[in-house]
């Protein structure tokens, strides 16, 4: 092999990675080391109060979604419940459905004019608040939209809880309770850290949620205050936001960094090397139904009935009335598929989504295999030092990211005199650095079980890295990119969160247009918005079952 080829390949990829991920990120520290507006930002109340309550809702949202996460993957793994199936569907559901659209649909199911509840005559009195407006409805969504993270984490640690321990403790006569207290939620606790800690950041950075619920209550976190200091003031308050941001940034870090150390130091004390799977089993005896009729009734309640208020009030035709025969229509979803704005979005979705999609494929494939297998050693050592840097603006919050995208490219770029700023190019950047992870850890977990005898053997017959990269590693790693590539699809699709901050006219997204609909008054045209959003990921998701199973494994909803 010519020592060049992987060279010029890892040096390209990682230039690329580091124009999309680490500039905007540096650009964004140097903004922040002004210290006169730090000190205009430290004398704000407005901002300390927005940063208390951004800490008290995501703390909040992040223990409901561990106590039900947690809850759920204890009944699917360690017990003999019936329905195993639909139980993890349950849990996993509100992985597909964006935030703002998790949000709509509850605040239709507890809304006074929901057309279901008026038609079963259960609705509550008209003018009645809506519950949700308030920091516990803030916090109850933010729990359930983050459920299937803590679920994950807390099914593949039990699963791989060792066997050999199960059985010395049955074999002592423990029962359940002991098990469950002494061994397994000990063996579990760094995976049940770890979900914690993911919730914790995601929920900090969230803003479909905070912004639909929070801003009818006045209830300000820190995101919702960006985006509404943006809106009114514009760039002028660019280097405020960019401080506020890398305060979120920080905390968001050090909870990483918390969660990691500790989650470190659990693992290496407490899992060893398990002979096999210790699945438990424990018998629910005359508790077997009514415990599935619970989690099932779980499930329905965190989607599926808000989602079934959220079509109903899609398809009546004035907001306030009942759903029957004669009042069901299409008008709503005519009306937002045939204007223009709505139109557009989606496009602009579809495209945005789709070409962060093939690009990071592109990217991500030849990165990997650099990385893992280049002969230089120095080369392999440089790449993996990106860890950090590819994982930031995707662990960060995402309004950290689209200031920082802001700052870097609010002025032409150097030379070229070009302005991407208000251009569709501006968001396509912020989903090439955003959701890199999505593709590139999958495969690089393949490429781990690709045995390098392959293409130690294509290099003894004289193929170089190019020719071998073509014809041996691309189609070994061909399903996992594409099992990330769904997955960047299906999360950029509807993005919300850097969007906000990056749209301009003309380049309006999905999530953007269903916001702006909520909060324009026009619920049944938000709603019909939403559920043309979600049959496009659910489709798209569907279908994918139907893609090779090294590929489904791959996907979460594939466990």
């Amino acid at each position: 092999m010519r020592p060049g080829a992987d060279l010029w390949l890892g040096l390209l990829t990682a230039a690329i990675i580091a124009a999309v991920s680490l500039l905007p990120m540096l650009r964004l520290l140097a903004e922040s080391l002004d210290l006169a507006v730090a000190a205009q930002l430290t004398a704000t109340p407005a901002f300390w109060r927005a940063l208390t309550r951004s800490l008290v809702t995501s703390l909040g949202g992040s223990l409901v979604a561990l106590i039900v996460g947690t809850g759920l993957a204890v009944a699917v793994v360690l017990t003999d419940i019936r329905g195993r199936r639909w139980v993890v569907l349950m849990a996993l559901l509100p992985l597909l459905i964006p935030s703002q659209i998790i949000a709509l649909a509850w605040i239709e199911l507890l809304s006074p004019n929901n057309p279901l509840l008026i038609l079963l005559g259960l609705a509550p009195e008209p003018g009645t608040p809506n519950p949700l407006y308030s920091p516990g409805g803030i916090i109850l969504l933010l729990g359930v939209e983050h459920v299937p993270l803590v679920f994950l984490a807390a099914r593949g640690a039990l699963l791989a809880v060792p066997g050999e321990l199960i059985e010395a403790a049955q074999a002592e006569g423990a029962g359940a309770g002991p098990l469950l207290r002494r061994i397994v939620l000990p063996l579990i606790f760094p995976a049940l850290l770890a979900g914690l800690g993911l919730a914790f950041v995601s929920c900090l950075g969230n803003f479909g949620i905070p912004a639909l619920l929070g801003i009818p209550a006045r209830y300000q976190t820190v995101p919702v205050l960006i985006y509404q200091r943006l809106s009114g003031f514009g760039p002028s308050i660019l280097a405020e936001a960019g401080l506020m941001a890398l305060v979120l940034a920080v905390i968001s870090g050090l909870v990483i960094l918390a969660a990691r150390l500790w989650i470190g130091s659990q693992a290496r004390a407490l899992i060893g090397s398990a002979g096999r799977s210790g699945v438990l089993h424990l018998p629910l005896r005359r508790w077997r139904t009514p415990i599935l009729i619970l989690l099932l009734a779980l499930g329905l309640l965190m989607s599926v009935l808000p989602l079934l208020s959220l079509l109903a009030t899609a398809l009546t035709r004035a907001y306030g009335l009942p759903l029957m025969v004669e009042t069901a229509t299409l008008a709503h979803f005519t009306r937002v598929l045939t204007a223009p704005q709505t139109l557009r979005a989606l496009l602009n979705s579809l495209w945005l989504s789709g070409a962060a999609a093939v690009l990071l494929a592109a990217l991500a494939l030849p990165f990997a295999v650099v990385e893992a297998w280049s002969p230089a050693a120095w080369l392999r050592r440089l790449l993996r030092a990106f860890d950090p840097i590819i994982e930031a603006p995707y662990a960060l919050p995402g309004v950290v990211l689209g200031i920082a995208i802001i700052l870097l490219l609010i002025r032409p770029l150097p030379l070229l005199n070009i302005s991407l700023y208000g251009t569709a190019t501006l968001i396509l950047i912020a989903y090439l650095a955003r959701f890199l992870p999505l593709i590139l850890r999958p495969v690089q977990a393949s490429l781990r079980q690709i045995d390098p005898v392959l293409d130690e053997a294509g290099q003894a017959q004289g193929a170089g890295f190019l020719k071998r990269f073509r014809r041996i590693t691309l189609p070994l790693l061909l399903p996992s990119a594409v099992a990330g590539g769904v997955l960047v699809f299906l999360t950029a699709f509807s993005e919300l969160t850097v969007s906000s901050l990056l749209w301009s006219r003309g380049n309006e997204t999905v999530g953007i247009i269903i916001y702006f609909l909520e909060e324009g008054g026009d619920a049944p045209g938000a709603a019909a918005m939403s559920m043309i959003c979600l049959a496009v990921i659910f489709t798209l998701a569907g279908l994918c079952t139907r893609l090779p199973l090294g590929v489904r494994r791959l996907l979460p909803w594939g466990v």
